[in-house]
């Protein structure tokens, strides 16, 4: 979550760092309509929030220097979805999330105090929803929802 209004684009981590209140365990919960959805990459779906419909801001995550170590985990009534770690994208969580600032600035978007931003995927594919109970695990942290038909 941002702390203070991003001005400008930012030049390192550390510099980023100063702008942030805090990093949750949080969960995107997209429309995603794709035709090849195992084919569509994290990094398209960040750039161009396709699909964005509602998301879900857990617990928050207060040691910032065990991001990259996260063993991410979904499950749906048990059963593993997918997995990922937290250093799967840019390397870092950090590198991504700046990367992810400096191009929305690119783009003439504001960021500001309050903002939420999410860094991409949970894992290496595109999970569509079902019926049932969710879990994700972000390492000991974990979040829970449900899913029904309308």
């Amino acid at each position: 979550i941002i702390k203070k209004d991003i001005p400008h684009p930012l030049q390192s981590v550390e510099e980023l760092k100063s702008y942030i209140a805090s990093a949750h365990a949080s969960v995107e919960l997209p429309i995603v309509d794709f035709p090849k959805p195992n084919q569509v990459k994290s990094y398209d779906i960040i750039v161009n929030g396709a699909g964005s419909y509602r998301f879900i801001v857990g617990p928050e995550l207060k040691d910032w220097d065990t991001l990259d170590d996260l063993d991410i985990l979904l499950t749906c009534n048990g059963v593993e979805k997918t997995r990922g770690k937290g250093n799967a994208t840019l390397g870092s969580q950090w590198n991504t999330l700046l990367w992810v600032v400096n191009t929305l600035l690119a783009q003439g978007l504001e960021i500001k105090a309050g903002h939420v931003i999410f860094n991409g995927s949970l894992g290496e594919t595109l999970v569509k929803a079902e019926e049932g109970e969710y879990e994700v695990s972000f390492g000991d942290t974990k979040l829970f929802f449900a899913v029904k038909k309308r």
